[in-house]
């Protein structure tokens, strides 16, 4: 004998709520799990990059003789080799020097040398920079390394 089922005790079964609440949370959970993996890649390649243009910072401070397009070169190198990149980069090294007029005594950044490799041109003056850079006493000069690579999401 079979058992007839009528339509409003079909509506009032609840033994089949979980696989309806499954469909609907297991595509969510997916969701924020692949998100978390991008954000978390996202922020270890900022790091990345952050790192290696302090290591070519360092390496320019330290160095004693002039910097040539060849040391660029290698400079971008050990750069990608830092950030793992695969794509497009890019970096700028800028030589600023602070000097105040003697008469007026207003300080100004002075560009004293800029040099950019992969793809990326030097500065021709220092206006994109100048909020950016610290004030300084007359005189003092410092090196600014800008690094750009770029990070495709996995997702």
């Amino acid at each position: 004998m079979s058992k007839r089922i009528s339509f409003n005790s079909f509506l009032r079964r609840e033994d089949g709520t979980l696989s309806v609440e499954a469909v609907f949370a297991i595509p969510m959970l997916v969701w924020v799990g692949l998100a978390m993996i991008v954000f978390f890649d996202a922020f270890r390649q900022v790091n990345a990059g952050q790192k290696a243009t302090y290591v070519v910072a360092d390496m320019l401070s330290r160095e004693q003789e002039e910097i040539n397009a060849g040391y660029m070169t290698a400079a971008l190198e050990t750069f990608e080799f830092l950030t793992n990149g695969n794509g497009n980069n890019a970096l700028r090294v800028t030589v600023v020097q602070m000097e105040e007029d003697a008469i007026t005594g207003v300080r100004n950044h002075v560009c004293l040398w800029s040099e950019g490799v992969g793809g990326i041109a030097g500065h021709a003056d220092l206006s994109s920079l100048q909020s950016r850079l610290p004030d300084m006493a007359n005189g003092d000069q410092m090196i600014v390394v800008e690094g750009e690579h770029e990070w495709t999401p996995g997702f």
